[in-house]
């Protein structure tokens, strides 16, 4: 025979339950569970301590054009964002700041929009290093980093242009974390 009590434990369970799926759902949402959202398989991406991919193109601010070439030797850090990337906004800051501590790292980012779109982001954003789109690079396709994606991903590279680093996580980019593992 079941008893209240033990009624009342099972509808609390279930709540609990319920409640636990849907935080997970809109956690998910927001980006905050997405890991690493590029695919694992082989070939899909450069792997760590490949020679990294190159490319160039005009930064959207009208600053000239970002040429690989000009930064070999040096240690690199790409930033891949997103007008709609909600740790974005963080990630730029401790960008901003490691330039300000170490100018031999050569920053630059990457954007999903088009020209335009990518223009305002720049601005509203006062992004002070060089910012490139998809458009132009592809190199969202070339180092297999989602365009739909929320969260910001941060790729070192050393200063022999091999790939150090790939990280996709909100923690890491919004922590400082990624950015920090270029010195």
């Amino acid at each position: 025979m079941t008893t209240p009590w033990q009624i009342v434990v099972g509808a609390l369970w279930l709540l609990f339950i319920a409640l636990a799926v849907v935080t997970a759902a809109i956690m998910r949402q927001i980006g905050v569970l997405s890991l690493a959202m590029r695919s694992e398989t082989p070939g899909s991406g450069p792997p760590t301590h490949s020679k990294a991919p190159r490319f160039n193109g005009d930064d959207v601010l009208g600053t000239g054009v970002w040429r690989w070439s000009r930064h070999l030797g040096q240690p690199r850090l790409i930033v891949f964002l997103s007008s709609a990337c909600g740790g974005c906004q963080t990630l730029i800051a401790a960008v901003h700041e490691l330039m300000k501590q170490h100018s031999e790292v050569a920053i630059v980012g990457l954007v999903s929009e088009p020209p335009a779109r990518a223009r305002e982001f720049a601005q509203r954003e006062r992004v002070a290093f060089p910012l490139l789109t998809e458009a132009e690079t592809q190199a969202f396709a070339t180092y297999n980093v989602l365009m739909t994606e929320v969260v910001p991903t941060v790729v070192e590279l050393r200063a022999g242009g091999r790939l150090s680093e790939f990280s996709q996580t909100v923690e890491a980019a919004t922590s400082g974390v990624a950015v920090a593992m270029v010195v």
